[in-house]
């Protein structure tokens, strides 16, 4: 050992600058570290501390594996038919796969990301707890929505793209569970990304205005559910929901001119195509007794075809 030597500090100084590596053999570094104490102590130091550039692999596995763990609770959702707390939730996008078929992709996507990091912790989140509560699907299908909870939940950890999806559920689900606080802290999460949410802000007005329905403020109610209707066409989204929602706080509230603007949402509703088929379905659902209620009250009723 030569106390103050400075070998590996010049080879650590070119490490980390790209135009200057040429020379440096590590080889040579490595031996001279074994018999130098004070360099090997350097060096550890700089392999425990040095920020590694985030993997593009490991971060495209994390993202497949949150999309996948997505689609394995809205399809626990799907499999739960004629619950009272689902009969109103409508998963608006098509496909995703089975139960079965995303807890075997998420199985296998935890382990990639395990082989490749060799560690079951992944930005602070323990993979063996993830893989636990996919099992647990599997295991307690009787307890599916609690279970898809409890997956929204975890994507949400993860560092990954689907945040505002899942928080958007979480806030769906709540509120079939008249847990409204939760509802509503769960839409404000969506609205809240610095990223815009895109996929999802649309949804989170949407429901937010069945949630200040629920609270008496119909004046937020009717501005969410038309923010939404607005989101929707520049996102390229469906504006039925929102559409609907408007129409439905419109008349609810009753302010001046509020008959005439449901009047244009239900007429917006009716130019799409079978859109009159739709609404009239979704008037016809047991959840929406209040609305088909309200609708028939109003001038609307004789437009709709709807018997007073």
């Amino acid at each position: 050992m030569t106390v103050g030597c400075d070998t590996v500090g010049r080879y650590l100084d070119a490490f980390l600058d790209a135009g200057s590596k040429a020379g440096m053999d590590l080889e040579q570094i490595s031996a001279h570290a074994g018999e130098c104490m004070q360099c090997r102590e350097r060096l550890t130091r700089f392999f425990h501390t040095v920020e590694l550039p985030e993997s593009t692999y490991l971060r495209e596995t994390i993202d497949e594996l949150a999309l996948a763990v997505l689609n394995l609770a809205r399809a626990l959702i799907r499999d739960e038919p004629g619950s009272s707390e689902t009969e109103n939730v409508r998963i608006t996008e098509a496909g995703g796969g089975t139960a079965a078929e995303n807890l075997s992709a998420s199985d296998g996507l935890l382990g990639d990301a395990e082989d490749f990091t060799g560690s079951t912790r992944i930005s602070g989140v323990d993979l063996e707890e993830v893989r636990s509560e996919l099992m647990a699907t599997a295991d307690r299908r009787e307890r599916r929505l609690e279970l898809a909870m409890a997956l929204f939940r975890r994507i949400t950890t993860l560092a990954c793209r689907y945040h505002d999806k899942a928080w958007n559920w979480l806030g769906v689900l709540h509120y079939q569970r008249e847990e409204f606080a939760a509802a509503e802290a769960a839409f404000l999460k969506v609205l809240s990304d610095p990223s815009g949410a895109q996929h999802a802000r649309a949804f989170a007005h949407c429901n937010l205005a069945y949630v200040f329905k629920h609270k008496g403020d119909l004046d937020r109610a009717v501005r969410s559910a038309e923010r939404s209707i607005l989101l929707s066409e520049e996102d390229g989204r469906d504006p039925y929901f929102g559409r609907f929602a408007a129409l439905y706080m419109r008349l609810l509230r009753g302010a001046p001119n509020d008959a005439a603007k449901a009047a244009l949402h239900a007429e917006a509703l009716l130019q799409e195509g079978g859109g009159r088929t739709r609404l009239l379905q979704d008037l016809g659902l047991p959840s929406n007794k209040p609305v088909l209620e309200v609708v028939r009250q109003s001038g609307l009723a004789a437009q709709l075809g709807l018997g007073v």
